[in-house]
């Protein structure tokens, strides 16, 4: 980890182009799939990741907006890296603490989890950065996008959403 901080430093010294100077467009972002493997960017400095944090604290809510779930465990060791300094301490995004796979191997999120105690929902440019940066532990299992509706008039992150099941029932005429 050490030498790619290196790296990248030199490249940025000797006037050489990073790979921070080459920014992904708006739209390709938009449609990369959640089980492409995507390369973690180099490790960017202190105010950038404190910046990051503070977007999260202060982001206002709009509506049919994407957030993504983030396991506590992880966004907390995040944060206390950063304030240390230690980001080279920071490890993939994974929230396998919160997330379960069905008979299907399709992930869901746990049910009866808590904001703050177990997980951390966090706005789309925010988790996009950090998984730039971090890169996932595992694609599906980690990548975890829920959108703000509207509830009793209020804007509220919908953690489970509603699923509704359709059943079709024709009655076999047998005479």
């Amino acid at each position: 980890m050490c030498r790619r901080v290196f790296e990248v430093f030199y490249a940025i010294f000797a006037g050489m182009p990073s790979p921070d100077d080459f920014h992904m467009e708006d739209a390709e972002m938009e449609n990369s799939l959640p089980d492409q493997k995507i390369a973690a960017s180099p490790i960017p400095n202190k105010q950038e990741l404190t910046t990051l944090i503070t977007k999260v604290e202060q982001a206002p809510l709009i509506e049919d907006a994407t957030w993504f779930i983030v396991s506590s465990k992880w966004w907390n060791a995040f944060i206390q890296a950063v304030h240390n300094g230690f980001i080279d301490d920071i490890g993939h995004i994974c929230n396998e603490k919160i997330s379960q796979m069905s008979q299907k191997g399709v992930y869901f999120l746990k049910h009866h989890l808590s904001e703050g105690a177990d997980y951390q929902v966090i706005p789309e440019e925010v988790f996009v950065r950090l998984r730039d940066i971090f890169g996932l532990d595992n694609d599906a299992r980690d990548y975890i996008p829920r959108q703000v509706v509207r509830k009793d008039g209020n804007l509220v992150g919908e953690i489970y959403p509603r699923v509704v099941h359709v059943w079709s029932a024709s009655l076999n005429k047998n005479y």
